[in-house]
């Protein structure tokens, strides 16, 4: 581009110098003339260079205007992919323990449900005490009864057992003798009572251990 102007400006000063060679020789000489001339492609030539140079300036300031613009697009877009990610492993991980949430409420709520199953069982067997009168007994005399209740139930056992074999029964105990003659179906209902009563004297003697006079109390 400079190169052109340079060339225009002597084309300018050619031009100028044939015009006042055939001219008449008055005024400002032929070399005046060219100096004039040439010194008003100059200034144009100048102040074409300013611009130009100006126009450069503007040029790379846009430039380096849509690099910093650029880099800021790729920024936020780099920005925007790890957001997204961090925030697809955040919906994971909620979505984690939410399924983790419902599994334990789940939990909790058959552990009320076993819980509450058990306080009725208690319930009943604290009632049963209570109907049996064993609340009455210190936790020795529970633990004495009870003794005698496992040693009359060994004896009924037993004397079941006789019923159903072809061994005579003289050498065994008075009690399983005289058992033995009961009627098997009584027999069974007498271990069945047994057993359950042997059962309410160790829960008493339990509860009792612990302090408790009433099954309100527990």
């Amino acid at each position: 581009m400079a190169v052109r102007r340079r060339a225009k400006l002597a084309a300018c000063s050619l031009t100028a110098l044939m015009a006042a060679c055939s001219s008449p020789s008055r005024g400002p000489s032929p070399l005046e003339l060219v100096e004039r001339e040439a010194a008003r492609c100059e200034t144009r030539l100048q102040a074409s260079e300013t611009h130009t140079r100006g126009l450069e300036g503007l040029l790379a300031d846009a430039r380096s205007q849509l690099t910093r613009k650029d880099g800021a697009l790729q920024s936020c877009l780099t920005a925007s992919g790890e957001a997204g990610i961090a925030t697809s492993q955040l919906q994971a991980e909620i979505t984690r323990l939410e399924r983790q949430l419902e599994e334990t409420r789940g939990q909790l709520a058959g552990e009320r449900n076993q819980r509450q199953k058990l306080e009725g069982v208690l319930a009943s067997l604290d009632r049963a005490v209570d109907e049996a009168g064993f609340w009455q007994f210190d936790p020795p005399e529970l633990a004495e009864r009870m003794r005698k209740e496992q040693s009359l139930l060994v004896k009924y056992r037993r004397a079941r057992e006789m019923q159903d074999s072809v061994l005579p029964s003289w050498f065994e105990d008075a009690d399983v003798r005289r058992m033995v003659e009961f009627e098997p179906a009584f027999l069974k209902q007498r271990i069945d009572e047994t057993v359950r009563v042997v059962r309410l004297l160790r829960y008493a003697l339990l509860r009792r251990s612990q302090g408790a006079v009433s099954y309100k109390e527990l």
